[in-house]
């Protein structure tokens, strides 16, 4: 029981606070464990409604409301304003985790929906296994088609597992696949590896893993920590993710090797057609083949991004900011 003592603090990157954000905030205030403190980084974008005085008081006011917790809210908030020109994937989280004190850092994403009370618990005593970083699973909700719920299951499996260096070879890229929409540091190896990349346009923490396991220490993917959450599946939005994904491995192209997303791409592709074809999902086929065109496309070219002008990039990156720098 003594890891389940230990301190944890929460650091939550926020774009726009939202009902998603305020129920992430009620489930954790639910935990078996509790979080020592909530960092929100806020995104103020120079609107009024985005500003944190704004942010504190819809906040308090979801509570109120529904009358949760009676008059007071049991989480420690620190809500900190990040100029929107100057967010990155990785600078904002490193400048969370230096607000914070305790031993373990719980980075989440504000629409990532604790599924239980025990997240944090699960995510605990996983770390049990001599890992740095454990990262949740991630669960679809009753109202996800078929298509949705297989892919989620074969990117987030039931079983739990711990990757080291050796499982590099076997596994490529995904050996240090990190999702920080939910992902526990220990906060001695988040300062011994440096923290996260300070400019990268996204996959920071898969850039961390590699970099852990490298390093010789593991990462945990715990199937007993789940949270509801799933990006757009708008193919555009998905275009835009992988058109993101394609840059970063471009530009961290000592550690993602060329071929290695391609290869477990491909793994993927097959392992998701020969289901929908076994079970004669015959439409989902056609929407499966569609999504991943986009895909494929725009992480082609954001690998190839420095063959575009710029006002292209701007046109096809999910990240404006990155680019305005």
């Amino acid at each position: 029981m003594g890891i389940l003592k230990s301190k944890v603090d929460v650091i939550i990157p926020v774009c726009h606070g939202d009902k998603k954000l305020f129920k992430l905030l009620e489930c954790l205030a639910m935990q078996t464990v509790l979080p020592e403190k909530v960092v929100l980084l806020n995104v103020e974008t120079g609107w009024k409604e985005d500003s944190c005085e704004e942010l504190q008081k819809q906040i308090y006011k979801y509570f109120g409301k529904y009358k949760l917790f009676g008059k007071k809210l049991p989480l420690s908030l620190d809500i900190v304003p990040v100029k929107e020109k100057n967010f990155d994937e990785g600078a904002i989280r490193n400048a969370g985790a230096k607000r914070t004190s305790s031993p373990f850092l719980l980075f989440m994403k504000q629409n990532a929906i604790p599924a239980d009370t025990k997240l944090i618990e699960e995510l605990l005593w996983s770390m049990e296994s001599g890992a740095g970083v454990s990262w949740a699973r991630h669960v679809t909700g009753p109202t996800a088609g078929v298509l949705k719920t297989y892919v989620n299951l074969y990117d987030y499996p039931s079983k739990s597992y711990l990757r080291t260096k050796e499982d590099i070879s076997k596994y490529g890229i995904r050996a240090y696949r990190i999702s920080n929409a939910c992902a526990m540091y220990r906060r001695d190896v988040f300062e011994t590896q440096g923290g996260f990349a300070d400019k990268i346009i996204a996959g920071e923490g898969n850039l961390f893993g590699a970099g852990l396991l490298r390093e010789g220490g593991k990462i945990s993917y715990c199937a007993d920590a789940k949270v509801y959450y799933s990006e757009n599946s708008n193919w555009m939005a998905q275009f835009r993710r992988k058109f993101d994904e394609g840059v970063s491995h471009a530009e961290n192209s000592g550690v993602f090797k060329i071929g290695s997303e391609e290869k477990a791409g491909y793994k993927y592709g097959v392992a998701v057609l020969s289901y929908l074809v076994n079970q004669k999902y015959y439409m989902e086929i056609a929407d499966f083949v569609g999504e991943n065109l986009f895909k494929a496309a725009g992480y082609f070219l954001g690998r190839n991004h420095k063959f575009l002008k710029k006002d292209w990039i701007l046109k096809l990156t999910n990240n404006h900011a990155y680019w305005r720098k």
